[in-house]
């Protein structure tokens, strides 16, 4: 079996919103867990439904572990974080999976609640885009 790809630090982008926030773009990593549950967990019940097509209001241990431990040959994870009181906090976040085709993939993307509406999901569709793009997809 191939070794994974190393964390791929090229993807990583910084970004200042119109109100002057800055915003960094980055690849997932296995120690972002606890700030993606807590996104996940502060998202509106229907930004949730929007995102999983169900009522989720925590992700379970596995699913927490497959969104945060990415193959960053066959799927990408984008989150965009911000740096509050020292911590990051994740305000968004933009994934894709490869399809069986090799060419083609699935995606999806979910942005706070509170961080709509200020350009969050259009640049991360952009990100997401660029490094699928990369990827030969």
């Amino acid at each position: 079996m191939a070794d994974k790809l190393p964390y791929p630090v090229e993807l990583v982008q910084r970004w200042t919103l119109h109100d002057g926030t800055r915003v960094v773009i980055r690849p997932i990593r296995p120690e972002d867990r606890q700030i993606e549950q807590d996104f996940v967990h502060n998202l509106s019940d229907e930004s949730r439904y929007f995102r999983f097509f169900n009522a989720v209001r925590d992700l379970s241990e596995s699913a927490l572990t497959r969104f945060t431990q990415v193959d960053y040959d066959r799927d990408m994870a984008l989150i965009a974080v911000i740096s509050e009181n020292g911590r990051e906090t994740q305000i968004g976040v933009a994934r894709y999976s490869i399809n069986p085709d090799g060419r083609s993939c699935e995606f999806a993307i979910a942005v706070a609640d509170a961080w709509q509406r200020k350009g969050v999901g259009s640049r991360l569709l952009h990100s997401l885009m660029e490094a699928a793009s990369r990827r030969g997809l």
